[in-house]
């Protein structure tokens, strides 16, 4: 992203906490995708198996604790329940 024309160059030392914390931003999400991923993983094939009742009430509770959280909601678009 370029600075406005207008504006003088980003300090290196602005640009460098920039890039670290962008590298770190990254770190959480690819340890948080991993994370879904394998509990993704063990709960489809025993999707079967489990009791639709409490899928429905841990879905509903989800909604309602992403609900509560205005800020988190954001990074849930595709969850409706």
């Amino acid at each position: 992203m370029q600075p406005p024309s207008n504006q003088t160059a980003e300090p290196p030392a602005l640009k460098a906490a920039r890039k670290t914390a962008l590298a770190l931003a990254t770190e959480a999400v690819d340890a948080e995708t991993a994370t879904l991923k394998k509990l993704q993983l063990y709960l489809l094939p025993r999707m079967i198996y489990l009791d639709p009742i409490g899928l429905v009430a841990a879905a509903t509770a989800a909604k309602n604790d992403l609900a509560s959280r205005p800020g988190d909601s954001l990074m849930y678009p595709s969850m409706h329940v």
